[in-house]
């Protein structure tokens, strides 16, 4: 799996659909893409310029570059805006169709299907104007205007695996982020609901794929 990822991220022309300008990531720079994706995923919780730093001493001690870099944390802020979400999208979907290929001794599963959940949160986001264009505002108790998304996960209970992810507008029903994931999945699936999700629709588009479901569900 980790030599699929390696040659997921070491691609050498990243297409269009996954970059927000078409010349981003073609000329040689202090942070090639393969760096800044690698210093993304590793779940900064230090100072940026701390991360940053302690990132190229690694990159040092492993010979994968002669000398450390003198990378600023805004040249960093500003490159990290150039992926777009779906790079990362697909760079998930890629995993996960490399962990069930050819690994049956170690995928779990319950009576021969893969035991799926899916369920929705609500997130906070930062009140910008364009965040507040694109997801719309809320009004919380306090009649104070807020900036918030609405997530869906498509998570395997027994891998720990998340398969899928869908963000949309707080506005936005968990049953409809929910047919976004039908997308990727199969006949193999038990997939599980909580409530809220049950409708007559949502249940027919399970039998046209044939996917087994649970759902939760008030006893009239």
């Amino acid at each position: 799996m980790l030599a699929s990822l390696r040659s997921f991220l070491l691609v050498k022309i990243l297409p269009d659909h996954c970059k927000q300008k078409p010349g981003d990531f073609t000329r040689a720079r202090k942070l090639p893409f393969t760096f800044l994706v690698t210093l993304m995923l590793k779940a900064l919780r230090k100072k940026i310029a701390l991360e940053i730093h302690y990132f190229y001493d690694c990159l040092v001690e492993l010979t994968l570059k002669e000398e450390s870099v003198n990378l600023t944390a805004s040249a960093f802020c500003q490159s990290r805006q150039k992926p777009r979400p779906e790079f990362f999208r697909d760079g998930l979907h890629h995993l996960c169709r490399e962990f069930y290929t050819d690994n049956e001794l170690n995928v779990k599963l319950w009576q021969g299907k893969r035991l799926l959940a899916i369920d929705g949160s609500i997130i906070e986001l930062p009140h910008t104007a364009e965040l507040e264009q694109e997801y719309g505002t809320y009004a919380n108790q306090h009649k104070t205007l807020r900036v918030q998304a609405r997530v869906s996960l498509l998570y395997d209970v027994l891998n720990d695996l998340v398969l899928d992810r869908q963000l949309g507008r707080y506005k936005d029903g968990e049953r409809v982020l929910a047919e976004s994931h039908l997308a990727v999945l199969n006949p193999g699936n038990l997939v599980m609901y909580d409530r809220g999700y049950p409708s007559f629709d949502f249940i027919f588009q399970h039998h046209q794929r044939g996917i087994d479901f649970v759902m939760r569900a008030k006893v009239t």
